[in-house]
């Protein structure tokens, strides 16, 4: 079974450190661990379309009037990350007008529905694969307070990134491929 503390212990076995018993169980790497885990894990999140981490939601409208040329403010959802899609139908085809603020998404559309990815914290609802470059990655923030030579920290850097990228590849190959819009010059020629 996966755990947070498994994914840090691998970061910090591929330094050569000191392993933890929990994130705070008041060691220096317990403390570097608490401080870091939560930030890298969401900017790894970030990084890609991750299956794992996709879903979907209709927004509900905020009481606040947007002064952004829109009709309406929708308030992102509490686990929010990165948007993907938007759409003001449930069957998720079409596109609509829209901004991101801080506030919320910004729209004149009556519903808004939307793909995004969401903050994943169960290390059981990650794959593997994302498990091991986001103990890469931890490895890569820990290595300048743990004091790791400028050989190790280069080795870290090319392994994390292999690590990522296939990753990334893994994950992708789950997807079934983007429908791409035909293009006028296909309707032209079928005439």
């Amino acid at each position: 079974m996966a755990s947070e503390i498994g994914i840090i212990n691998s970061a910090l076995r591929k330094l050569g450190a000191s392993r933890i018993t929990g994130r705070n169980d008041g060691s220096r790497n317990a403390n570097l661990a608490d401080d870091l885990y939560d930030d890298v894990r969401d900017r790894m999140l970030r990084s890609g379309k991750w299956n794992f981490a996709k879903t979907r939601a209709q927004l509900s409208r905020s009481l606040d009037t947007p002064d952004s040329g829109f009709n309406y403010i929708y308030v992102k959802p509490t686990d929010w990350l990165k948007n993907i899609a938007v759409y003001d139908n449930d069957a998720a085809v079409g596109s609509v007008s829209f901004n991101i603020e801080a506030e919320g998404y910004h729209s004149s559309a009556e519903e808004l529905y939307i793909a995004y990815i969401k903050e994943v914290s169960d290390p059981n609802q990650m794959t593997a694969d994302f498990r091991e470059a986001l103990a890469f990655e931890l490895s890569k923030q820990f290595s300048t307070t743990i004091k790791a030579g400028k050989g190790l920290r280069d080795r870290l850097e090319k392994d994390g990134d292999i690590a990522v990228s296939e990753a990334k590849s893994a994950d992708a190959t789950e997807d079934q491929p983007e429908q791409q819009p035909e293009g006028s010059w296909v309707e032209d020629r079928a005439r």
